[in-house]
């Protein structure tokens, strides 16, 4: 069987094809992250913005809306985190957010750490 070369070139139906391929997963990245932004926000999932997102350079999520760090180091951390040395603390882009977050559900978090370190 022979095949036929195109001379390096595709044909519109490839390229129609491939663009389609890229555009679907371009769909499925943005819908995973979404998800992933939703999980994290429930607190279902582990950050992956903790210290050593800092050390890679990675961007943070804001807690409290979701919006991502625009320059490293420009989110405040969660001063409680902070002190209490969180392996995974919360940063927030603006007080609005971290008082939100706070009383919806922070301040329950840090109970929970508090209650698991200490032993009875």
């Amino acid at each position: 069987m022979s095949k036929l070369v195109h001379g390096g070139m595709k044909c519109a139906s490839e390229l129609k094809a491939m663009e389609g391929m890229k555009q679907l997963q371009r769909e499925e990245e943005a819908k995973a992250k979404v998800k992933k932004m939703e999980a994290r926000r429930k607190g279902t999932v582990p950050d992956a913005d903790s210290e050593a997102g800092k050390k890679n350079g990675k961007p943070k999520n804001c807690y409290g809306c979701g919006k991502l760090e625009p320059k490293p180091k420009e989110f405040k951390k969660c001063q409680k985190c902070r002190e209490q040395n969180v392996k995974q603390p919360r940063y927030y882009c603006c007080r609005d957010c971290q008082v939100k977050d706070w009383t919806d559900r922070h301040k329950k978090e840090h109970k929970e750490w508090k209650t698991v370190e200490e032993p009875m």
